[in-house]
């Protein structure tokens, strides 16, 4: 029961009409209860009336919450992390996270399921939830309250999806007769829309794309996703050469490296004016006859003889 504790002076019933109370201030949270008891008079006996429950909240509950990580890679998973301050000692319910397309924290929420419980002021961590799609998304967390705390919404906080870009790299020709020249091409893949960033081609001497790196001309920048062409090159010794394609990402995409591509230069143009379906066959035999293979390719019932000595002259025979 407790001790009672009065409002204000008693008001005096005129007429069979009950004056309010004065007003109370009550500086704790917690539950109270109110009643009103009547005195009575000559004509009409005392009365006590019912118990009136009454809640105090904290005023000013914050939710604060912390990514983990704030950035990420397409892929992977992320989860929220909800504080809670200013709410009584024994504060309870339910704390839902929420996340959104954009910056903001507006248009459609997409609610982290299951909600996490509040016990005795501990909120549990979000679910993991994973992110496929690069770009920018914004979290929040909505503390439900309780008997005791008010209802409360975390400040907006933003999240970063970087993607994992692919980047290819094509030569205009793979197989040159020493002092002419290619370019190549390339392209991005799994990149925002808006990527940015620059592209350096390179190549190498040897096929695989190791040892010094020439640079081909200045980085080439990259707009909305698109890689615009390398310079020409030219290459004056005859030789096996690679490429490749390094993209050095921006805010929202890492960066990448495009696989090895070959190039052949050829001291000699007698494969140029073979018939385009046999192509492939004479930059093979080129490429044997540049390590001093001998050997025989067969194409159908037709025969490509490669030379046994140096590289003077790369195919000896065709018919």
């Amino acid at each position: 029961m407790g001790s009672a504790t009065t409002v204000g002076s008693p008001a005096s019933v005129v007429g069979n009409v009950v004056p309010d109370s004065s007003t109370q201030i009550f500086v704790t949270p917690g539950a109270y209860s109110w009643n009103a008891i009547y005195s009575g008079d000559t004509n009409n006996n005392g009365v006590t009336g019912p118990c009136q429950a009454l809640v105090v909240n904290i005023p000013g509950v914050l939710v604060s919450t912390v990514l983990s990580p704030s950035i990420a890679t397409a892929g992977n998973s992320v989860k929220d992390y909800a504080f809670l301050s200013g709410t009584s000692r024994r504060v309870g319910g339910s704390v839902t996270y929420e996340f959104f397309t954009g910056s903001y924290c507006s248009g459609t929420a997409t609610t982290v399921w299951p909600p996490a419980t509040v016990s005795f002021g501990y909120v549990q961590s979000s679910y993991p939830v994973y992110f496929n799609s690069p770009g920018t998304y914004s979290w929040n967390a909505v503390y439900t309250g309780d008997a005791y705390d008010n209802g409360a919404t975390s400040a907006c906080e933003q999240l970063i999806v970087n993607g994992i870009p692919t980047i290819s790299v094509s030569l205009s020709s793979s197989f040159i007769v020493a002092g002419g020249s290619v370019f190549a091409t390339s392209a991005l893949t799994y990149v925002t829309g808006s990527a940015g960033g620059s592209v350096q081609y390179r190549y190498y001497n040897g096929g695989s794309c190791s040892g010094f790196a020439f640079a081909v001309g200045s980085p080439v920048m990259v707009a909305d996703g698109v890689v615009p062409d390398s310079p020409s090159q030219q290459f004056g010794s005859p030789g096996w050469y690679s490429w490749n394609a390094v993209y050095s990402g921006d805010s929202s995409n890492n960066g990448a490296v495009s696989p090895c591509e070959p190039l052949v230069v050829s001291s000699t143009s007698t494969l140029s004016p073979l018939p385009a379906v046999f192509q492939r066959f004479s930059d093979l035999a080129a490429v044997l006859s540049l390590f001093g293979i001998a050997g025989v390719l067969k194409a159908s019932s037709e025969r490509i003889s490669i030379g046994e000595g140096p590289t003077t002259r790369i195919i000896r025979r065709f018919r």
